[in-house]
């Protein structure tokens, strides 16, 4: 009776054991799984391999530190990225290349794009694992793939290649028959006779079966090297996961006065962020990009660096990690180079075809016929009004009746009174085209509809450009380019009626050349070395060539006269002919410039820190171009940009500009008008250190230390040292052109305008290279602000060095820097200076430290591969990480309490604080981790209640043999 009890308990120990393994493996079925394989690549490519993920669950997933091992390059680790969402019954596609890439067979959009995505023919054996290295799905059992065929071998009797296609979304990935060959095709481009449905939710069978057999997690070896899977795009909070960046368009041998340029497009729903961003030639010369692109718009880079070979070459476009994006090779025979101002575009299907149709900017258009160029030009015979008033008029009356002048200028009116006023096509060092156009009525006009057409057709749309009556309006970087050798600016209503067109060159108007004006003058058009973008025009004609007319007047037969000039309108009627050349010269040229300060022998260095300090002592606006500073060994400092000052106002120029020494012991400046006339001359003696020469109250004098007053402008001045009969000037601006550097605070730099010329010295907080090659970071005592070089070449510079920087102030992604021209821009000074580091809570800092060094405290609550959340007391800050070299985010865990020192920065109006290193990170020793979730990971109840059951079992296994073998002693007889 004992023995048959006994066999009933254990069977039923037995059942109960059995019956809780199923639990377990039931409560660990995945919710996701792969389905669907591309191993052998496609009929484009070989290497054109992609993976597909299926969400089966009813939930939104978040793959967020998720993992994928046997698929990457040298057996490294895929791991997924920070929001990395799969929507409910949907596919997460894995490429090797991005949408539209040459090298892919795919017809749609990737959700990752990694080229270290290399899937094996033989040991095939795909992991998913999660966030918390758990196993999740298989595919392979470390053979050859279970599915699937390369149409490029024997093992195919029509040639097509196959996917490898999941029977059902339950099986068990690592057996045979839970895969097949695709049979159906979808998600390919056109023409692709692939099969294969990627991104289409499309397993083999549809019956849904219970898994039941357990995964054998030993199985699978550990992920050994951990690489993260790269998006399309830089991360973000607004990116996704379908963004793609692509080559749309180029010019390697463009037409003469033009240069090179390479379009690429945002082919996503999001923005790209293009920092960091490459684009490199055959040789590695390497264009450094900057800047956003929204969904489906175009960005030109012109000009790139080290130039495209007119015979062959490759352009490839590489994300902020390095990683190719898309590549385009030329001069081979799939694809010729393009020549003779042609581009290579995209066409609809992502091919690249030859066009003659150039549209940087915008969609392609593919025309491979080269055109005919047909010049019409309109002749239109004008009567000459009286080209020079009074005085010129008694000189050379007599000289010419008319002239005979070719023109497409048309002068009908229009209700709205907007007219072409001012354009420049050749504009100086950094400067853009721009057109001007100008209202001449009395109402309000917006210009919705109008266009701004070149000789070509292309097109500017300024629909959005509202004018003022009697007012201005710029329209700078116009599409197309206006040509230096003679085009048309051609303005056109909303109807599509051509308003105005001006024809420059070609026996029309004359060509505006070096940063030259073609400006409005009445009813006719003339060059001005004076441009006015914005206000009134001036036309200023050099004093030669008013000579030349002068010189030319006693030879009637062979003389043509300019047209009349504003300059000239106000001459005094009273002078005679025998002294138009010398009244011509005072009204062309204002000569009230002078010395005001001298600083040779400073406290700091020499080389960096002496200047020379100009005023306008005059009442009108002085053009300082081609005005000369000469010293006594006749070192000459010429102004070769138009610069506008103003009466009273002062420009300081640094030595690093002038290239001008100042010698402690003495010297002469000479200060030369533009017609060669010395029009101050200013001697010293030996010089005290950090003593200025000074010119005070009509008298020079030295005075104990420098003057750090900036550059001013003073709308009104009564102690002019001479005055001047010129009004050549009077509707200048009563401000400091942009151009005149101030020297300025930190703080005081952050409120002027973008496009103003500064003046800032302070201490390194950030050096070059830390945040990127292009950048470094500068603080004084008033705040910190960020200093950028797109061509990167800095000068050698060290966190605490003290610099002085010259540049114009402007905006990227919402924080205020200054923008070098080059490396001279930097001036590397005397000695070092402490950092001065403030500490600062969490819940405190705001958008009013930007560009400061700071420290602050708190508990880091999320991270990924770039980026942790700190929180403190409810406010949450974000870390960025993403400096050079990279700081591993797995040397900190959640919940560890940091204090962080770093620079805060801004991006798109998210603050971010940047620790220029590890070592401006400290792990708290009283760390207190937190209690609250963290991981909106689902405990696994089920799986819990399994493993309860079965040690419960094992249990009472125990106690029934113990049971057992305690009764058996004790009726044991004992012998007598």
């Amino acid at each position: 009776m004992l023995k048959l009890f006994d066999r009933y308990w254990i069977a039923l120990v037995m059942i109960l054991t059995i019956a809780a393994l199923p639990m377990r493996t039931q409560a660990s079925a995945p919710a996701i799984v792969f389905s669907e394989v591309a191993w052998a690549g496609s009929s484009v490519s070989s290497s054109d391999e992609w993976i597909e993920l299926t969400n089966i669950s009813d939930e939104t997933l978040d793959l967020t530190g998720w993992s994928i091992t046997g698929g990457g390059s040298s057996e490294s680790t895929l791991v997924f990225p920070e929001e990395s969402f799969v929507a409910p019954h949907s596919t997460l596609l894995i490429t090797n290349y991005a949408y539209a890439h040459e090298n892919t067979a795919l017809g749609v959009e990737p959700n990752f794009v990694t080229a270290t995505l290399s899937l094996p023919n033989g040991g095939f054996n795909l992991a998913l694992y999660d966030d918390e290295n758990t196993l999740v799905d298989v595919a392979g059992t470390d053979g050859a793939p279970l599915a699937g065929r390369s149409g490029g071998s024997a093992n195919t009797d029509d040639g097509r290649y196959r996917s490898m296609v999941r029977v059902d979304r339950l099986t068990d990935g690592s057996l045979q028959e839970s895969w097949t060959d695709a049979d159906s095709s979808q998600g390919f481009l056109d023409g692709v006779e692939d099969l294969g449905t990627p991104g289409t939710v499309a397993f083999a069978t549809v019956e849904a079966e219970t898994l039941e057999e357990t995964v054998d997690e030993e199985s699978v070896e550990e992920p050994v090297v951990e690489e993260t899977l790269e998006e399309v795009m830089e991360e973000g909070p607004e990116d996704s996961l379908t963004t793609s960046m692509l080559i749309s368009e180029f010019v390697v041998d463009p037409n003469e006065e033009e240069a090179e340029w390479i379009e690429l497009v945002n082919l996503s729903d999001v923005l790209v962020d293009l920092t960091g961003w490459t684009i490199e030639d055959a040789v590695g010369k390497q264009t450094v990009l900057e800047g956003t692109v929204a969904p489906s718009e175009y960005v030109v880079i012109t000009a790139p660096l080290g130039k495209l070979n007119n015979d062959t070459d490759s352009i490839t476009l590489k994300d902020s990690t390095g990683t190719a994006v898309d590549v385009v090779e030329y001069g081979t025979e799939e694809l010729a180079t393009p020549k003779d101002g042609s581009a290579l575009a995209r066409n609809e299907s992502g091919l690249f075809e030859l066009t003659y149709e150039l549209t940087p900017g915008s969609m392609n258009v593919i025309n491979p016929e080269k055109p005919e160029v047909i010049e019409e030009v309109e002749v239109v015979t004008e009567e000459v009004a009286e080209v020079v008033e009074e005085i010129v008029e008694d000189v050379v009356e007599e000289v010419v009746d008319e002239v005979q002048t070719e023109t497409t200028f048309t002068t009908e009116p229009t209700i709205a009174n907007i007219v072409i006023s001012e354009f420049v096509v050749d504009p100086i060092g950094e400067g853009v085209e721009w057109i001007e156009l100008y209202n001449a009525g009395n109402t309000q006009v917006t210009l919705e509809g109008w266009s701004i057409e070149d000789e070509s057709g292309k097109a500017t749309d300024p629909s959005t450009v509202t004018i003022e009556a009697d007012g201005y309006a710029l329209i700078e970087s116009p599409k197309g380019r206006l040509n230096n050798d003679g085009d048309s600016v051609i303005l056109k209503d909303a109807s599509g009626a051509i308003i105005e067109s001006v024809t420059y060159g070609k026996d029309a108007y004359p060509i505006p050349k070096n940063g030259e004006a073609l400006a409005r003058h009445g009813e006719t058009f003339e060059v001005t070395e004076l441009p006015t973008p914005g206000s009134a025009n001036l036309i200023f004609v050099a004093l030669e060539e008013i000579e030349e007319i002068v010189d030319t007047a006693e030879e009637p037969e062979s003389t043509v006269l300019p047209p009349a000039h504003q300059s000239l309108g106000n001459g005094g009627s009273e002078a005679e002919g025998s002294q138009v050349e010398k009244i011509v010269e005072e009204v062309a040229i204002a000569k009230t410039l002078r010395f005001i300060t001298l600083y040779p022998n400073t406290i700091g260095s020499d080389e960096t820190e002496e200047y020379i300090e100009l005023q306008n002592t005059g009442v009108e606006t002085i053009d300082l171009q081609g005005w000369i500073i000469e010293d006594g060994s006749t070192d000459r400092y010429t102004f070769k940009e138009s610069t506008l000052l103003t009466a009273g106002a002062t420009v300081r120029l640094m030595r690093p500009e002038t290239k001008i020494i100042l010698n402690n012991t003495g010297d002469t400046l000479e200060l030369i008008a533009p017609d060669e006339e010395v029009v101050d001359k200013v001697t010293y003696g030996n010089s005290a250190k950090g003593a200025t020469y000074a010119f005070v109250n009509n008298v020079w004098k030295w005075s104990g230390t420098a003057t750090t007053a900036e550059s001013t402008a003073v709308t009104s001045s009564t102690s002019a040292t001479k005055t001047s009969n010129s009004t050549h000037a009077t509707n200048a601006s009563s401000t400091v052109s942009s151009r005149v550097a101030q020297s300025v605070t930190v703080a005081q730099a952050k409120e002027k305008a973008d496009g103003q010329k500064v003046v800032i010295n302070g201490t390194v907080t950030v050096a070059p290279g830390m945040f990127g090659n292009q950048i470094f970071y500068l603080e004084d005592e008033t705040g910190g602000i960020q200093v950028y070089l797109y061509s990167s070449n800095f000068p050698e510079l060290l966190i605490g060095d003290v610099v002085q920087v010259t540049g114009e102030l402007s905006t990227s992604r919402g924080e205020r820097r200054v923008k070098l021209t080059g490396a001279t821009g930097v001036a590397l000074q005397s000695g070092t200076s402490s950092q001065h580091v403030e500490t600062i809570s969490l819940g405190n800092i705001d958008a009013s430290f930007v560009g400061n060094l700071l420290s602050t405290t708190g508990q880091i609550q999320s991270k990924n591969a770039t980026k942790l959340t700190l929180e403190s007391s409810g406010a949450t800050l974000t870390i960025y990480l993403k400096n050079n070299p990279a700081i591993d985010p797995n040397l900190f865990e959640r919940g560890d309490t940091l204090t962080i020192t770093g620079v805060l920065t801004s991006y798109d109006g998210e603050l971010r604080l940047r620790p220029r290193s590890v070592d401006d990170m400290v792990v708290e020793e009283d760390t207190i981790v937190s209690t609250a979730t963290i991981s909106d990971t689902p405990t696994n109840d089920a799986g819990s209640s399994g493993i309860m059951l079965l040690l419960s079992t094992i249990a009472v296994l125990g106690l029934l043999a113990l049971w057992r073998y305690v009764p058996r002693r004790r009726l044991t007889p004992v012998a007598v």
